[in-house]
C-alpha cells in the first residue's frame, strides 16, 4: 500500500482495475483541477494587463521553454518508468533511477553555457524580431531546475507516492501564480516579471523534489544500465522535443506570415484549447504505471479496450462542451479583444484528444521497447502539420493553422497505431471509437455558430447536439451490461445518501 491506496492494480479483475485508473485518475484529476484553475486565473490577468501583442510574447517564450526542457530530458522518464518494472529488486532500481538522472545532469553541464552565449541568436531566429535576449536568458536560467521537477514528479508518479507528487505539482503551479501576481502588480516588472516567478518558483521546487525522492538517489556504482536506458529513452527523447515542436512551429508561422497581435489571439484561443488536457493529464499520469503493471495478466487486452472506449466517450463530450462554451469563457477571462479566438478551440481541442487516444492504441511500442519506431511517426507529424500550415495560413489565418494542426494529429495517431500493430500482438477493438470520433468532428463543425444565427438559437442548437451526442453513447456504444454496471454505481451513492439521511433523522 502507498499514501492509503494500492500500489498496483495487478491481479485485480476487471471491474476492480477499471476502478483503480479511474480512482487514480481523479485523484491526479483533482490535483490538476485545482492547478489548472490557478492558471485560468493568471490567464485573465495576463489577457488583461497586458497588450495581445505583449501576452503573444509570453506565450511565444514559455513554448520556448519548455521545448529546452523537453530536450535534456531526452526520453529519459519514459526509459525509468519502462526499466523500473523490469526488476523486482529494490537496490537495482535505484541504479536505474540514478544513472537516468545522472545522465541528465551531466548534459545540462556540458550544453546550458552554450546555450547563454548564443541566447541572442536563438531569441531572433524564434521571434524573427531582436530585443528579446534578457527573455531568452531568464527562459534559459529556469530549464535545469524544470528539468530536475520532472524528472521528481515522475518518479513519485511511478512509486505511487501520490501525496509528495501532488505537492510538486499542485504546489509549484500555486506559488508560481501568486509570485507572478507579486511581481506584476507589486513590483511593476511587466513581462520579465512573469519569467523571474517562474525562476524562482522552479528553484525551490526542483530542491524539495530531490528531498522527496532521495531514498531512490544513490551514487550511480557502474553506467551498465544507462545504454539500455538511452537506447530505449533517446527515440521517446526525439519523439518529446518534435511534440513541443508544434507549439513552437505554429507559433513561428504566425510570427513570420502574419503578426503578434494574431500570435495574442491564437495563444488565447489554445489556451482555452488546453483545458482539455485537465482530464487528458490526470488520466495520462495514472494510465502510464496502469497499463505497465498490467501488460504481462492474461485479460490485459480486455481492460485495455474498455479504457480506450470509456476514455474515448469521456474526452469526446468534453471536447463538444468545451468547443460550445468558448465564446462566453474568452469573454469572461480574457475580454471581448479575444473573441475571434474561439474558432480555433475546436480543432486544437479535437487534436489534442486525438493524441491522447494514441498513447492507448500504442501501447505496444512501450511494451515492445521499440522506442525508435514511434520516432518515425513523430517526423511525419512534424512534416505534415508544418506542410499544411505553409499551404493554410496565408488564406486562413489561425484557424488554418488550428485546422492544420489537428490534421497532423489526426496522421500520427493513425500512423502510431498501426506501427504498434506491427511490434506488438496487441488489437484494439476500434470500431466503435472511430465511429465517436467522426461524429465528434461532424458535430463539432455543424455547433459552430453561423454569422447570421442569433446567439439564443445558436446555444438551443448546441445543446440539441450535446443531448443528442449522449443518448447516442448510451443506446449504440454502451451494451446493456454496460449501461446496467453505470447506473448501478451511479445509484450506489445515492442510496447511501438517502440512507444516511434517514438514520440521521430517526
Amino acid at each position: 500500500m502507498t499514501d492509503g491506496f494500492l500500489d498496483s492494480p495487478a491481479g485485480l479483475s476487471l471491474s476492480s482495475r477499471i476502478e483503480f485508473l479511474l480512482r487514480d485518475s481523479a485523484l491526479y484529476g483533482g490535483a490538476s483541477a485545482i492547478s489548472k484553475l490557478f492558471s485560468l486565473f493568471l490567464f485573465p490577468v495576463l489577457a488583461r494587463c497586458f497588450t495581445t501583442k505583449e501576452f503573444g510574447v509570453i506565450d511565444a517564450f514559455t513554448v520556448l521553454g519548455t521545448l529546452i526542457s523537453i530536450f535534456f530530458v531526452l526520453g529519459q522518464d519514459s526509459a525509468v518508468a519502462r526499466y523500473f518494472y523490469e526488476y523486482e529488486d529494490e537496490e537495482t532500481r535505484k541504479q536505474v533511477i540514478s544513472q537516468a538522472f545522472f545522465f541528465q545532469i551531466v548534459l545540462l553541464v556540458l550544453i546550458l553555457p552554450l546555450l547563454f552565449l548564443s541566447s541572442g541568436h536563438l531569441a531572433t531566429s524564434f521571434m524573427a524580431k531582436e530585443g528579446y535576449t534578457s527573455l531568452a536568458c531568464l527562459v534559459i536560467a529556469y530549464v535545469p531546475f524544470a528539468v530536475i521537477i520532472n524528472f521528481s514528479r515522475n518518479l513519485l508518479k511511478w512509486t505511487f507516492a501520490r501525496t509528495r507528487f501532488i505537492i510538486i505539482s499542485l504546489g509549484s503551479t500555486i506559488v508560481t501564480v501568486l509570485l507572478v501576481l507579486f511581481f506584476i502588480f507589486i513590483l511593476k516588472s511587466g513581462i520579465y516579471g512573469v519569467f523571474w516567478a517562474t525562476l524562482l518558483v522552479n528553484a525551490v521546487f526542483a530542491v524539495l523534489g530531490l528531498y522527496f525522492c532521495r531514498t531512490w538517489l544513490v551514487l550511480p556504482k557502474n553506467l551498465h544500465h544507462l545504454k539500455p536506458l538511452l537506447v530505449f529513452g533517446l527515440p521517446y527523447g526525439g519523439i518529446s522535443v518534435l511534440g513541443a515542436s508544434i507549439p513552437a512551429l505554429d507559433r513561428t508561422f504566425i510570427n513570420h506570415f502574419l503578426s503578434l497581435e494574431a500570435l495574442g489571439l491564437y495563444a488565447a484561443g489554445y489556451k482555452i484549447a488546453t483545458m482539455i488536457q485537465l482530464p487528458i493529464q490526470a488520466f495520462q499520469t495514472a494510465w502510464g504505471p496502469f497499463s505497465l503493471s498490467i501488460y504481462k495478466e492474461n485479460n490485459a487486452q480486455e481492460t485495455y479496450d474498455k479504457v480506450l472506449l470509456y476514455f474515448t466517450i469521456v474526452i469526446c463530450l468534453i471536447v463538444l462542451s468545451l468547443a460550445f462554451l468558448a465564446e462566453p469563457v474568452i469573454w469572461i477571462l480574457a475580454s471581448s479583444r479575444y473573441m475571434i479566438a474561439s474558432m480555433v478551440v475546436f480543432p486544437l481541442a479535437l487534436a489534442f484528444s486525438l493524441e491522447s487516444m494514441s498513447w492507448i492504441t500504442g501501447i505496444g511500442i512501450d511494451l515492445s521497447k521499440k522506442s525508435h519506431i514511434a520516432l518515425y511517426c513523430y517526423v511525419i507529424f512534424i512534416a505534415t502539420t508544418a506542410l499544411a500550415i505553409w499551404f493554410t495560413v496565408g488564406r486562413y489565418g489561425i484557424l488554418g493553422v488550428a485546422f492544420s494542426v489537428l490534421v497532423g494529429h489526426l496522421v500520427k495517431s493513425v500512423v502510431y497505431t498501426l506501427l504498434a500493430y506491427r511490434c506488438y500482438p496487441l488489437r484494439f477493438s476500434l470500431k466503435k471509437p472511430i465511429l465517436l470520433i467522426s461524429l465528434t468532428f461532424i458535430l463539432g463543425i455543424a455547433g459552430q455558430r453561423p454569422i447570421m444565427a442569433s446567439l439564443l438559437y445558436s446555444y438551443l442548437m448546441r445543446g440539441a447536439i450535446l443531448i443528442l451526442m449522449t443518448v447516442m453513447v448510451w443506446k449504440v456504444l454502451l451494451s446493456q451490461r454496460e449501461r446496467e454496471l453505470f447506473s448501478e454505481k451511479i445509484q450506489y451513492p445515492l442510496r447511501k445518501f438517502h440512507i444516511s439521511m434517514r438514520d440521521i433523522q430517526g
